[in-house]
């Protein structure tokens, strides 16, 4: 089944009514609408994997998708008919925990990974070769790049350090104790620009789960770990070189805004477990693990005017491309408009509550747009994302197996959906905003969804029982996380030893 090609027979019929005007305004319209995200089904579960899936991507003409494992394999798929087309061992010694296509947009043939080895390898499909930079001390969570540096792209690691990388330049690193040129963040001892927040520790380290490239403008880089402060960056002000101002203080001077939530009841500083910027620009997500997930406006952290970078004519944004999609009846599903009323917890995120949290004295803003609540993020590193073609929809995993969207503007749930029989982990839309959404968790395949349902099978009694059991269990899992993360900390350090010796 052909995920994306023309909508000739919808277009037909849709493109000579008045209301709707051009095909593609139509399938912009119908991307956007609520009761399709809804309608979301499960139609391909691919599977190749020995392990848990811990990261999906595509590749930005939205035809191929690439996953990363437990396995230390990294395989690449065909989304339309769920087919695997390679499988690549990684050489990875560790689980990966990211991949991304990097190069031209039009040219899908290398790949980068990171791990729990420390390492970020660039791989080479047509070679089959393997370029490995050993620079971090620790894991190594993520990476970010865009299309408009087609050969940088930037990795986050738990040791505290974000690095910037250019395939185009050469980088061999054997010590990565002593391995200073590719950071261009440094939070090993702290951020001493954090100033009057009483929660904050300056001094210590900041471990880095997540990390963001803002697509519209890439001059701006979000991060977040493992404390509640969300960091946007502007990367003309790390310096002459990745290095920025060096020293502990490497890259602070470029730290132009920090986010966070109102501090939490018990006093306890959440973690972040997962960030990323709206289509636009103008808005930041952080996924909290033990809490919920907010929504921030960065427009006020952009340039002094307001402005964002002009892309040159090729690169500005196209018209959204023709689609194809099974059109079930288009009518509104019955349970659909309560369902999508329903905000778990959010009697309390009122604007007077948004207003008066905000400390006057510090320079980390408490103001947030939204929260969005019902799932569970305790027990493992969770993604969050925007979906649909204006970020208008917001969707993450959560510890209950479930796949839960909201919309972006007031909080409500979307989508309810069974994506695991653990946990969902990973949850990325098409690039292009089409409602295709591909999902990964704990078991070792990939699901990939579309809006195919007649209707949808839950209802508001089940959504808010749903909701309230997942509240109970992030208060619960709240209280062992931290006896279980000693425990973890102790076997993975045991575990090095063994390897070492």
């Amino acid at each position: 089944m052909e995920l994306v090609t023309a909508l000739t027979a919808r277009q037909g019929q849709v493109g000579r009514d008045r209301r709707y005007g051009s095909g593609s305004y139509w399938n912009k319209w119908y991307c956007a609408r609520r009761t399709t995200w809804s309608r979301l089904s499960l139609v391909h579960k691919m599977k190749g994997h020995t392990g848990c899936v811990n990261t999906l991507s595509w590749n930005a003409k939205g035809d191929k998708l690439i996953s990363g494992s437990d396995d230390r394999h990294v395989r690449l798929w065909d989304p339309h008919v769920g087919a695997l087309l390679h499988s690549i061992n990684s050489k990875h010694t560790a689980n990966i925990f990211s991949v991304k296509f990097i190069g031209p947009q039009d040219v899908d043939e290398n790949i980068i990974s990171c791990a729990g080895d420390g390492q970020v390898h660039h791989i080479n499909m047509p070679t089959n070769t393997i370029h490995s930079y050993s620079c971090n001390e620790n894991r190594v969570k993520k990476l970010t790049c865009t299309g408009y540096e087609p050969y940088v792209f930037f990795s986050c690691s738990e040791d505290g350090t974000v690095r910037q990388y250019d395939l185009r330049e050469g980088h061999n690193c054997h010590n990565s104790a002593q391995c200073e040129e590719t950071i261009a963040i440094d939070l090993r001892s702290g951020d001493k620009g954090v100033t009057g927040a009483s929660w904050f520790k300056p001094s210590r380290l900041v471990s880095i789960n997540s990390i963001a490239l803002c697509e519209r403008d890439p001059n701006y880089l979000a991060v977040g770990g493992g404390d509640p402060i969300i960091r946007v960056y502007d990367r003309r002000m790390f310096g002459a070189s990745a290095s920025g101002s060096g020293g502990s203080a490497r890259g602070a001077r470029a730290c132009i805004y920090r986010f966070s939530p109102p501090a939490r009841a018990d006093g306890r500083a959440a973690r972040i477990t997962g960030v990323a910027y709206s289509a636009d620009g103008r808005r930041v997500l952080a996924s909290y693990g033990g809490g919920a997930v907010y929504l921030f406006d960065t427009s006020a952290s952009m340039s002094s005017d307001g402005q964002f970078f002009t892309p040159t004519p090729l690169e500005q944004p196209q018209p959204l491309p023709p689609l194809s999609l099974p059109l079930p009846p288009t009518p509104q599903p019955p349970a659909a408009s309560i369902v999508a009323m329903v905000t778990a917890n959010q009697a309390n995120d009122s604007d007077e509550e948004k207003e008066d949290e905000e400390d006057e004295e510090t320079n980390v803003s408490a103001h947030y747009l939204q929260s969005y609540h019902g799932h569970c993020n305790a027990q493992t590193v969770k993604e969050v994302s925007f979906l649909g073609p204006d970020s208008a929809f917001v969707a993450s995993g959560s510890d209950d197996g479930r796949i839960f969207i909201w919309e972006a503007d007031n909080g409500r749930i979307v989508a309810m959906l069974p994506g695991d029989k653990h946990v969902v982990n990973c949850i990325h839309g098409h690039p292009l905003g089409y409602p295709i959404v591909a999902t990964s968790g704990i078991e070792n395949n990939i699901k990939i969804w579309m809006p195919t349902a007649q209707d949808v099978d839950y209802t508001l009694h089940e959504v808010e029982a749903v909701a309230a059991a997942n509240e109970q269990r992030l208060v619960a899992d709240d209280e062992w996380l931290p006896l279980l993360r000693v425990i973890a900390a102790r076997r993975l350090a045991q575990m090095r030893r063994v390897e070492t010796n």
